[in-house]
């Protein structure tokens, strides 16, 4: 199209499926539960010397493996980061959580808990030795405690959620949280439907000739532009995917999957959600959670019209399917 030079698609499967390193990995920084609330700050030292000690790169976060709605008001999520380069955790992290029962999802910046340092504090802040700021390519250790209730980010209610943190295009570990106990179940939604809704030529739900190949188990494939132009009309996405179809999902003999777009900014670390809903074909209906396909091509533009103006900027373009996550890709809108 006019203005786009076209990548090419994203295939990655998370979720246990394509890897140790992509399982949820709570523990990390050697906590009991109870201990996310009274010493939410216990693991920083330790991985603070390991990181200097070993000068290797390290992205790790934590949270509690359950989590009582009705004893507990708040859910803590350390956060440690030692990397080079000149990110910053409170300016450029993303939180993106996936609920695997219905697979809604969050994404949101990351926010320092209530009673820790302010966000607009010095640097030193942010590095427990207080030293000045390491040289360029140096890596650098920064740590802070968010709260997933606070941010606000998630509802209050009960499920299992799958947490990562993003700064940029770096990604921590994946932490699992299962909420039980008091609390409002998920909100009655109506018939699932496909959003946003069917158009003439777009949105458009079928296999077309230039439509990503499928992978061949559970997992996205997508393409975004690489580069759009100044003055251009579309930025297309086009996705295909194999995913599983859950019972929330359908609606008679039909069915249409949740699959959400979370684009963070390369230089600024701002994030964008996009929530979709595409229908799926290929699915045994008496089946628990049969696999299905489906396809969708889309225009970012008109998805997001704040997308057609603004400056020069790249967005990393990751997306989500409860635990399945694909990027993430670069695209570029040139002003």
């Amino acid at each position: 199209m006019s203005g786009a030079r076209w990548a090419l698609a994203v295939i990655l499967v998370l979720g246990g499926r394509a890897g140790a390193q992509d399982a949820p990995t709570n523990g990390g920084f050697g906590m009991t539960d109870d201990e996310f609330w009274t010493q939410p700050e216990k693991g920083f030292n330790q991985l603070t010397m390991q990181a200097v000690a070993s000068k290797a790169p390290s992205f790790v976060i934590d949270a509690p493996k359950v989590v009582d709605l009705g004893a507990r008001t708040s859910l803590p999520v350390p956060i440690f980061y030692a990397m080079p380069g000149g990110a910053k955790l409170v300016r450029d992290a993303t939180v993106i959580v996936s609920r695997l029962e219905d697979r809604a999802c969050w994404a949101a910046a990351a926010r320092r808990a209530q009673g820790e340092d302010d966000e607009s504090g010095p640097d030193q802040a942010e590095r427990p030795s207080g030293g000045p700021p390491p040289p360029p390519g140096k890596v650098s250790a920064q740590s802070l405690v968010t709260d997933l209730r606070q941010t606000p980010l998630i509802p209050w209610e009960p499920g299992t959620y799958e947490v990562r943190v993003v700064v940029r295009d770096r990604s921590s570990n994946v932490v699992r949280t299962v909420l039980k106990g008091a609390g409002a179940p998920p909100a009655a939604k109506g018939p699932p439907a496909a959003s946003p809704a069917p158009g003439s030529p777009l949105p458009g739900y079928a296999k077309r000739d230039d439509s990503p190949a499928l992978p061949a188990g559970p997992g996205i494939a997508f393409e975004v532009p690489a580069e759009v132009a100044a003055g251009a009309t579309q930025a297309l996405l086009r996705v295909s995917f194999r995913l599983p179809v859950l019972r929330g999902d359908r609606t008679g003999d039909a069915a249409f999957v949740p699959l959400h777009l979370v684009l963070v900014g390369a230089e600024d670390g701002e994030s964008l959600l996009l929530r979709l809903r595409i229908p799926v074909t290929g699915f045994d209906p008496a089946a628990e959670a049969p696999l299905a396909t489906g396809h969708a091509t889309l225009d970012l533009l008109q998805l997001h019209r704040p997308l057609a103006g603004g400056q020069t900027r790249t967005f990393l373009v990751r997306a989500i399917s409860g635990d399945v996550v694909a990027g993430p890709t670069p695209m570029k809108l040139v002003r």
